[in-house]
């Protein structure tokens, strides 16, 4: 399984495939597995790269005082050079705040782009008649850090994973699970943290040029359905894609459904890469 180095810090990732790269980062909670699915998917004409970002799975944690996006860029650049050529980017959640980061910042390096339900809530802190979306996610995120503060983890866990997949969902998981999943907390918290301090605008991310396919389910929470529809109207190139019957977990619940779409979107990046090739190439002559 490789490793790569950034200022004596292990980035882990898995590869699998042949091919022009794709780089799928997953949400919070979780880990570069998340994308089996999809690797299985497409791992017949691509490359699918898969880190475990800073804090999860065998990546080690950023600094607290480092906690931001720019800092999970800096830290995931380290791959990207291992990949050595631009690249296909998928983001899901936390994840694709983090991808719309990088293809705000490195443009150069992503040929397109799809986020799926992107944690990129500071978007919605620009605007006071966003705040209603904002304020019921907010809270639980402020919750969470006082449950931290007294010991009571299992609590603090609980109000997340309820928040993303409806009541009932904690208590409903088997102990394996939760005993996994709390020993994320720690990062999960952070992640809040660095999305908080973000300043980035929707102006800041209509910058971004290559094909953005924007991924909503039906069944998730207000919030992150009214975000993924603004970046969808805010940025140039994206198309919106809504699926009826999937929550926020859709990678991981609906893959039947996201693989394709994903494939779709990063074949006919493709195809319109060649085509503007072409062009090029007669003009030229």
């Amino acid at each position: 399984m490789p490793f790569v180095e950034h200022q004596n810090s292990l980035i882990h990732f898995r590869a699998d495939g042949a091919g022009a790269p794709v780089v799928a980062l997953h949400g919070s909670a979780s880990s570069g597995y998340q994308w089996e699915s999809l690797t299985g998917y497409i791992a017949g004409r691509h490359r699918v790269v898969r880190p475990d970002l800073p804090g999860y799975g065998k990546s080690a944690p950023l600094a607290a005082a480092q906690m931001s996006l720019p800092a999970m860029v800096t830290r995931l650049a380290a791959v990207f050079r291992e990949i050595g050529e631009p690249f296909h980017l998928v983001g899901h959640s936390f994840g694709g705040a983090v991808a719309l980061k990088v293809a705000q910042t490195m443009p150069h390096m992503v040929r397109s782009l799809v986020v799926i339900e992107p944690a990129a809530f500071h978007l919605l802190a620009e605007d006071l008649a966003d705040r209603p979306y904002l304020n019921p996610l907010a809270a639980v995120a402020d919750a969470m850090r006082a449950d931290r503060a007294t010991g009571d983890d299992d609590t603090a866990m609980a109000r997340f994973i309820d928040f993303w997949n409806g009541d009932g969902a904690w208590a409903s998981t088997s102990q394996g699970l939760r005993d996994k999943l709390l020993t994320t907390l720690p990062q999960v918290i952070a992640d809040f943290t660095a999305i908080a301090s973000e300043r980035a605008t929707f102006a800041d991310y209509a910058q971004i040029a290559c094909p953005v396919l924007a991924v909503t389910g039906r069944q998730s929470p207000a919030v992150t359905q009214h975000l993924t529809e603004r970046l969808a109207r805010h940025l140039p190139t994206a198309e919106l894609a809504e699926i009826a019957d999937a929550g926020h977990m859709a990678p991981l619940t609906d893959p039947h459904v996201i693989d394709p779409m994903i494939a779709r979107h990063v074949q006919a990046a493709e195809r319109r890469e060649a085509r503007a090739c072409r062009h090029h190439y007669c003009e030229a002559a």
